[in-house]
């Protein structure tokens, strides 16, 4: 990773839009120079929160609105670009971040706030000019320079008052950062896959003591048997997780199996003496059950015969009687249904005779409607004619009125006088002759419908009337005679069933007679002259040996579960004693492995990452120690923590130790004073950047930013540091030095002059 371009503004004493072109330098080395506070440290916080989001420092961390400057306007928005190239110059990265910040509201908000916090945001343009997502953003940076913001300052930058960490950095600490920079975690992958796999073994075991326990626990110990205390305190021990003892318990076991074995067979043979026992009795108790049942049966059949009073002739006799008795009524019966039937029929017929009457009913209806209609019609005919034939006669006397003439005797009445005669209404129109005789017609016609209709209504009233008789007169008759056959009827169905009762009542004595009869001779015949039996102790034996023979069962299906649980138990339990050893073999090598490489150890805490990682700490040493040579004069040398001794008590495996030319002796590096402290630490960078460019291919590291510590240099000893920092200068890392040493502005030519003023901070190049 190189900083080609970064733009400033409102950030930290940057107020104005402020950008820092590092192509401009004519050389590697350039001196970031200027007063106490003028903001040089601010220029590596910004390319530092521009990747990661934070300011360098990690004593005095700023982050959010911290950062926004309080030079720049609030309206201002704050932000930090950085264009940083990858390894390659045609590759050319551009981030942007803005910091959480405030700004200025257009109105004041209901609870009278002028300002608000707005969130942070970020950008980042990949070489191709495509955005990478925001959520995305972060992890791609740090993916690109592949190093986190800790590792990045502890090798790309060495700030003021942080330069000493790496260098006195325990060995957890510098096992982190190798890790990340020399890709060792397959190392610490190793160890845990041990432990995955030793932790796999455990639970194999902790199944099998699981299966174990379970097995166990359904192991049967007899209380009379001699070894059966001793198996219990095994089996307490396995429960309790202790599977050392597990031999001798599935040895003891097998032991147990034989004698419940043996037991088993003698029970078994025991058992079928006494179930034969058993079914002697409950068959001779089951004959004296038969034997006693045809004693009873014998007693019943004789309490039977007694109660029916007659022998099996008389029964007999007297159901034939009955019976015939029935026959007779029943033949009865069916004359007296016969008649009911034709009753019925009758009744039937006046139904039918009803309904004709009905019929004729409703035709006289129909005829006296017509004759009302007819009778209407021919009235308003009559009264239409006469009203005709008088306006007829009532304009003939007009007409011979116009012929009269005073003193003429009239034609009609031959008065000679005719003081009021007829007059002819203008507008009155009369029917002619012709036409009254075609009413009179029409009128006649009418009058013979009306007399005919009439005809037909009095021929049906006389029909209805005889019919009606007829009905009446049939309806009684018949009436009379199926209420008669109904009575008739039903007494010989009373009389009838008198009789089925009492023919079956003779049935019934008959049929208890033929069976007690029956079931005395098969009683008899059950005896045949055997004495009644004793139930009560033939049952008491059966169920004394019943008794026996279910003792036995249990006693033999107690012993028969016993040997099949104890038998699977035993099976079971050895064949896990031989997969356990197996495991507990493959655990033992495997934890014997692990602690070896985890370096837990007693004397040999040292685990196998920072054993591989000493390899990449000699290289850095390496490295490191020809620059801490130069600049020291040749007094110092850094050195590993002695192998011996690094896995005592903890791991020490990356401490380093200084040794002194002077006196011949290793001391802790916390000895060293400021300036060799400084020496040391700026040493020790160089040279892990000059491994991590050779062994970490994946990683560019053409940069290296120093904040102060040369002012705790003698004059020798900074001519020493500035030479060895001009030589590495020569290749393609870019070396920028922090400093108001006034002396380094003599040795460096390239120099960023940082000036601060009332608006806040500014810079400018000089060659």
């Amino acid at each position: 990773m190189r900083p080609i371009k970064l733009t400033m503004q409102a950030f930290g004493s940057y107020a104005e839009k402020t950008t820092v072109d590092f192509s401009e330098t004519t050389e590697n080395l350039f001196l970031v120079t200027g007063d106490t506070g003028a903001g040089k440290t601010t220029i590596f916080d910004a390319i530092v929160f521009a990747l990661y989001g934070e300011a360098s420092s990690v004593v005095n961390k700023k982050e959010g609105v911290l950062l926004q400057s309080q030079y720049a306007d609030v309206d201002v928005c704050p932000e930090v670009s950085l264009t940083f190239s990858d390894g390659s110059a045609d590759e050319l990265y551009q981030v942007r971040r803005v910091p959480r910040h405030v700004r200025r509201l257009k109105k004041a908000s209901a609870k009278g706030n002028t300002v608000k916090e707005e969130p942070g945001s970020v950008e980042l343009t990949l070489p191709d000019g495509t955005i990478c997502p925001s959520k995305e953003t972060d992890a791609r940076i740090e993916a690109i320079i592949g190093l986190s913001k800790s590792q990045f300052m502890q090798i790309a930058m060495i700030a003021q008052g942080e330069f000493m960490e790496l260098l006195r950095a325990k060995s957890d600490t510098k096992k982190e950062i190798f890790r990340k920079l020399f890709h060792t975690d397959l190392y610490e992958n190793i160890v845990r896959e041990f432990d995955n796999r030793k932790k796999e073994k455990e639970k194999e075991i902790a199944v099998i003591r699981t299966q174990t326990q379970t097995l166990i626990g359904r192991v049967r110990l007899p209380e009379d048997y001699e070894h059966t205390d001793e198996l219990l305190v095994l089996q307490k021990q396995i429960e309790e997780g202790v599977l050392a003892n597990l031999d001798s318990y599935v040895e003891q076991l097998g032991k147990l199996n034989d004698e419940l074995k043996e037991r088993l067979e003698f029970l078994t043979a025991r058992g079928e003496q006494v179930k034969k026992r058993r079914d002697e009795a409950r068959d001779a108790y089951t004959r004296a059950q038969v034997l006693q049942k045809s004693y009873e049966q014998q007693a019943r059949a004789e309490e039977e015969l007694a109660e029916c009073g007659m022998n099996l002739a008389e029964a007999g006799e007297a159901e034939e009687t009955a019976k015939e008795r029935l026959t007779e009524k029943e033949k009865q019966l069916s004359q007296l249904l016969e008649r009911a039937a034709q009753a019925e029929q009758g009744l039937t017929a006046l139904r039918q005779q009803e309904q004709a009457l009905s019929q004729l009913v409703l035709q006289q209806e129909q005829v006296k409607h017509r004759y009302e209609q007819a009778r209407e019609a021919y009235m308003a005919r009559k009264e239409r004619y006469d009203l005709e034939y008088q306006r007829f006669l009532d304009t003939q006397a007009g007409v011979l009125a116009q012929t009269l003439v005073p003193g003429e005797p009239c034609p009609v009445c031959g008065a000679v006088e005719h003081p009021h005669p007829a007059t002819l209404g203008d507008e009155q129109r009369v029917a002619d002759r012709s036409q009254l005789e075609k009413m009179q017609k029409d009128l006649e016609h009418a009058r013979e419908s009306m007399e005919q209709v009439s005809q037909q209504a009095k021929t049906l009233d006389t029909e209805l009337q005889v019919k009606t008789e007829q009905y009446e007169h049939q309806k009684a008759q018949n009436e009379t005679q199926f209420e008669q056959a109904i009575a008739q009827k039903r007494e010989a169905l009373d009389q009838k069933q008198k009789l089925e009762q009492e023919w079956k009542a003779h049935h019934a004595r008959a049929e208890r007679i033929r069976a007690a009869l029956q079931l005395k001779q098969t009683a008899e015949e059950t005896i045949d002259g055997q004495p009644q039996p004793d139930l009560g102790t033939l049952g008491e034996k059966m169920r004394q040996t019943m008794d026996e023979a279910r003792a036995a069962d249990e006693a033999c299906e107690r012993y028969r579960t016993w040997v099949r649980d104890n038998t699977e138990s035993f099976t079971q339990l050895n064949e896990r004693l031989t997969v356990r050893q197996e495991i507990i073999a493959e655990h033992a090598r495997l934890d014997m492995l692990y602690r070896m490489v985890s370096g837990n150890i007693k004397g040999a805490r040292m685990d196998l990452e920072t054993y591989v990682q000493r390899y990449y700490m000699e290289q850095v040493l390496y490295a490191a120690n020809s620059r801490f040579a130069e600049m020291s004069a040749g007094q110092f040398e850094l050195r590993m923590y002695d192998i011996e001794k690094a896995g005592e008590g903890k791991n020490r495996g990356l401490d380093l130790m200084v040794y002194s030319t002077v006196t011949g002796r290793e001391r802790e590096i916390r000895t060293l004073s400021g300036g060799e402290s400084f020496m040391a630490a700026l040493a020790l960078a160089l040279g892990m950047a000059d491994q991590i460019q050779m062994q970490a291919a994946a990683i560019n590291l053409d940069i290296l930013f120093i904040d102060e510590g040369f002012g705790s240099l003698d004059e020798h000893s900074r001519g020493q540091a500035v030479r060895v920092l001009k030589n590495m200068a020569e290749g393609n890392r870019l070396i920028g030095i922090i400093s108001h040493v006034s002396e380094l502005k003599q040795e460096i030519d390239n120099q960023l002059i940082v000036t601060r003023d009332e608006k806040g901070s500014h810079v400018a190049w000089q060659h």
